[in-house]
C-alpha cells in the first residue's frame, strides 16, 4: 500500500511541477477577485511579467489582447519578435494599421498560479487590455462565477498539493529513497534533474539512485554532468559518483572506462581519509566500502588478462577488511 501512495504522490507532484513548467498538468484551486467596472467585472493578471487589467468570458479561446496593450508589451520588449506566429493587419484605435496576430503569451499568472505559454491574438476594438477565454483555464478545471468572485479549479485540482511544487517533489524524492522505492526516486528526481532544480547533493542522490536502479546508461549521462560541475568540492561524494559511474561503465561492457573511473573512486577515497596505497598495505585503514570498489577494479583486470594489476587491487582490497577479497586471497595463497 505505501508503494502505491508513493506511486500516486509522484504522479500528482510531477504533474504539478511539469504544468508550471510547460503549461499542462493540474492546478490548486484559484479564487480571483472581481471588480466592477464600466460594466464589466475586472480583476487583474499578470502578462509576461506586466500587470494588466483583465475581464473572462465564456468564449471558446484562450487570450484577446487589446492593440494597446500589444504595442506596449511588443515596444518595451515583453513580447520577442520570436513569440508572434503567423502575421496580420490590425486596425488601430486612431485609424492607422498595424502588423501584429497571434503570438505566444509565455506567462500568464492569475492569483498566485502561473501558467505557461498560452495561445493569444489582438483584437483591435477591444476594450479592455486583456480578455480571457475559457480555454486559458481548461488545464486548471472548471471556472464558475461565485458572487464577486471567479473560481477556478475542480475537486481534482484542489486535491493537488498546494505548496511549492519542486520543494514538494524534493520531498517526495527523499520519501522514496529512505523507503528505498529506488525506481520512484529516479522519476522524481528526473523531472528535477531535467528542469535544472537538483543542487550538488540532490543530483548527487540522483546518481545514486539510478545506479542502485540498474538504469546504468542514464547513470553515466547523469553522473558524468555532476562531474563536470562538482568535482573536487566534496571528496566523499567525489568517492561515491565515481564508484557509481564505474559500475555502470562495467555493466555495460566499458571496461577500461570503469577502472579509470574506480581508480578516481580509489584517488578521492584516499584524499577524504588522507591515507596512500603504501599505508592500506600496512593495514591502517579498514574500510569496507572502499574494499569492494577495489575488489571490481581487480575483477575488471581480471577481465582484461592483466594478472599483476588485478593481484595488486585484489591484495589492497583484502586489506581493507573486505570480505570476499579476504577469501579470494586465501584461496589463491595471496599474501596481503
Amino acid at each position: 500500500m505505501k508503494h502505491i501512495r508513493f506511486a500516486h504522490k509522484l504522479a500528482a507532484l510531477s504533474a504539478t511541477v511539469l504544468c508550471l513548467l510547460t503549461g499542462t498538468g493540474a492546478y490548486a484551486q484559484i479564487n480571483v477577485q472581481l471588480t466592477p467596472e464600466n460594466g464589466r467585472d475586472i480583476f487583474e493578471a499578470v502578462v509576461n511579467g506586466v500587470t494588466v487589467k483583465a475581464t473572462y468570458t465564456d468564449e471558446p479561446w484562450c487570450l484577446s489582447l487589446s492593440s494597446t496593450t500589444y504595442l506596449f508589451l511588443t515596444e518595451n520588449g515583453y513580447i520577442p519578435d520570436t513569440d508572434v506566429r503567423g502575421m496580420a493587419v490590425v486596425k488601430m484605435p486612431n485609424g492607422s494599421s498595424q502588423k501584429a496576430g497571434a503570438l505566444i503569451v509565455r506567462s500568464l499568472q492569475v492569483g498566485n498560479v502561473v501558467f505557461k505559454n498560452v495561445p493569444a491574438n489582438v483584437i483591435s476594438n477591444q476594450s479592455v487590455p486583456l480578455l480571457v477565454g475559457s480555454q486559458a483555464f481548461q488545464d486548471a478545471g472548471e471556472v464558475i462565477r461565485k458572487d464577486d468572485s471567479l473560481v477556478i479549479g475542480d475537486a481534482a485540482s484542489i486535491a493537488v498539493m498546494q505548496a511549492d511544487p519542486v520543494d514538494s517533489l524534493k520531498q517526495a524524492a527523499q520519501d522514496f529513497l529512505e523507503a528505498k522505492s529506488f525506481s520512484e526516486a529516479c522519476d522524481a528526481l528526473g523531472t528535477l534533474y531535467a528542469a535544472d532544480e537538483l543542487n550538488m547533493f540532490t543530483h548527487y542522490q540522483y546518481c545514486m539512485a539510478l545506479s542502485l536502479d540498474g538504469r546504468h546508461d542514464k547513470n553515466i549521462a547523469v553522473s558524468n554532468d555532476w562531474i563536470e560541475r562538482y568535482s573536487g568540492k566534496s571528496s566523499s561524494m567525489d568517492y561515491w559518483i565515481w564508484d557509481g559511474l564505474g559500475n555502470s561503465q562495467l555493466e555495460t561492457g566499458d571496461t577500461d572506462g570503469g577502472i579509470s573511473s574506480l581508480k578516481k573512486a580509489f584517488e578521492a577515497d584516499c584524499a577524504l581519509y588522507e591515507t596512500t596505497e603504501r599505508a592500506i598495505r600496512k593495514g591502517e585503514l579498514k574500510n569496507e566500502d572502499l574494499g569492494r570498489t577495489l575488489y571490481q577494479l581487480g575483477q575488471a583486470y581480471a577481465k582484461k588478462k592483466s594478472v599483476s594489476e588485478s593481484e595488486r587491487w585484489l591484495r589492497l582490497s583484502a586489506a581493507l577488511g573486505y570480505g570476499p577479497a579476504v577469501q579470494f586471497c586465501r584461496k589463491y595463497r595471496i599474501k596481503f
